[in-house]
Formats: C-alpha cells, sequence, structure tokens
C-alpha cells in the first residue's frame, strides 16, 4: 500500500530511547546528528510492523545508534556493518582500535552485538524474524541481489523495513530546474572509480515497491516523507529550509516530494 506523505504523532518513547541511543555513543555519534530525524521515523515504522518477540537484525547499522534504541525499546537486535570494522574506506567511516573499544564497551552495556557481516556474502547464522536496513540499498551496485540476500536470511513470513533518500525530493527537484544535478558526488565517484563507496543509485518511491515485489515481498506500507529538520544556521540556507517547509506541508498529486521513502513488507509464508 503507497501512501502519500502524512505527519503522525511521534510517540514519547521513540524519541527518549533515541536520544539516549545518540547520547550513549557521543562523541562518535555526534557527526550523524542530522540523520535524527531519519532515524525516528524509521523507528516509528518499525513499531507499526514489527513484533518485538522476535531477532531483528540491523544491516549497515554504523556505529549503532538505531539497534540501542530498539533495544531500549524492548527489542533483540544484532547489527552487522561491513565498513565499521575496515581500515581501507573514508575517515567518516573508520575508527581506530582505541575507538573500537569504546564502541564497542557502549554496545556490551546495552547488550546488543555488531558484527563486521556483509549481507551479500557472509554467512549470517540463520534466520530473522525481521531485517531493517537504512540508507544502504542506494550505495548497492546490484540492489536485486541486495533484496535477494535479504529474503534468505528472513523466516517465512518476516518483516523488511526499509529507508532511503527520495531522489524526486523536492529540494532535487529545485536543484535540477536550476540546472544543477541531484547528486553532489559526481568528483568522488569519478576518482574512486570502482572503489567508489557513495550514493550509486537513489529511487523513487514507486520504484523501491516494484524491486520488493520483483523480489517477492507483500507490500504493508510505502511512504515518503519530509524527515530532516527545518532549521536556518545561515542565510544560505534559507532555500533549503524553505523546500523542506513546503515539501513537509503540501499535499498535492502523489505527494512525493519529502526526503525520505520507506517501505515496510512481509515475506511470503510460503
Amino acid at each position: 500500500m503507497m501512501s502519500a506523505h502524512h505527519p503522525d504523532s511521534v510517540p514519547a518513547c521513540l524519541k527518549t530511547a533515541l536520544r539516549e541511543a545518540y547520547r550513549a555513543l557521543a562523541p562518535y555519534s555526534n557527526h550523524a546528528l542530522f540523520e535524527f530525524g531519519f532515524n525516528l521515523q524509521n523507528l516509528m515504522s518499525i513499531a507499526r510492523y514489527v513484533p518485538k518477540d522476535g531477532l531483528v537484525l540491523d544491516v549497515g547499522c554504523y556505529i549503532g545508534v538505531v539497534p540501542i534504541a530498539l533495544k531500549l525499546l524492548g527489542y533483540d537486535v544484532v547489527g552487522i556493518d561491513k565498513y565499521l570494522f575496515r581500515s581501507d574506506v573514508s575517515s567518516s567511516f573508520y575508527f581506530g582500535q582505541d575507538e573500537r573499544e569504546k564502541l564497542e564497551a557502549v554496545w556490551r552495556k546495552y547488550h546488543i552485538e555488531i558484527l563486521p557481516k556483509d549481507i551479500l556474502t557472509d554467512d549470517l547464522g540463520g534466520a530473522y524474524d525481521a531485517i531493517v536496513t537504512h540508507d544502504v540499498i542506494e550505495h548497492q551496485r546490484l540492489p536485486k541481489l541486495f533484496l535477494h540476500r535479504i529474503s534468505m536470511h528472513l523466516k517465512p513470513g518476516g518483516i523488511l523495513q526499509l529507508s532511503t533518500p527520495n531522489v524526486v525530493n523536492l529540494l532535487n527537484r529545485l536543484r535540477i530546474l536550476l540546472g544543477r544535478a541531484p547528486m553532489g558526488n559526481i568528483e568522488e565517484w569519478y576518482s574512486e572509480s570502482e572503489n567508489f563507496t557513495g550514493h550509486i543509485r537513489e529511487y523513487t518511491l514507486a520504484e523501491l515497491v516494484a524491486m520488493f515485489e520483483w523480489s517477492g515481498f507483500g507490500i504493508l506500507d510505502a511512504r515518503t516523507v519530509q524527515a530532516q529538520s527545518i532549521r536556518i544556521r545561515r542565510w544560505k540556507h534559507l532555500p533549503r529550509a524553505a523546500a523542506r517547509l513546503v515539501a513537509r506541508t503540501c499535499f498535492w498529486s502523489s505527494s512525493t516530494v519529502g526526503d525520505l521513502n520507506i517501505v515496510a513488507a512481509r515475506k511470503p509464508m510460503v
């Protein structure tokens, strides 16, 4: 079921859990505070569709903000991230031995496990009741294989909850009108070539739904939301803030102008 973006009331417990997760992982989580709105929307989606009586796998969980928040909300969760423990990636992903030990101490405190595994190639030790993955599919060169491997690691009837940037958000539409590219990674992509780890392809909501259905999933919910906050720190931020405000409040036509696509789906029982 595809739905237009609309404001939902946010349960206080979700905000509390997310703030605690950021606090627990500080200072390593400080540079990702801009993702607070994205993570909050994901927690709302997970709370709607993912039961608490099973094991959840977070694919591409980075330092564990969402896993810790889920743990605080009563979920049993395991995270994997193939970049977090590697030294051959950008500094924003890599942490030295001392930093990793401090992160691991936080994970132990909250009784979560984060493993250096790749959903595409590694044995993950069985099937999960639910898999969540946020801001990961846009980095995949082989999205069909990505969804196939997720399905392999889901139990029959299991839930997949996925989010990714919306390529046709209002700000990107305005950029195109001004003759600018909606994705600004051309120099990095050109320089790094086959080693590029940025956004390979962003999607519309309809494209995500189609790929889910082609992969055999039944759609429970599909929506576009405006997740990033509306803040003006400098005058040059005014156009961006205005676009976000309009995207948050407008309801014209298909209402697909938000910045985040979220899909929840179920793997068939057979």
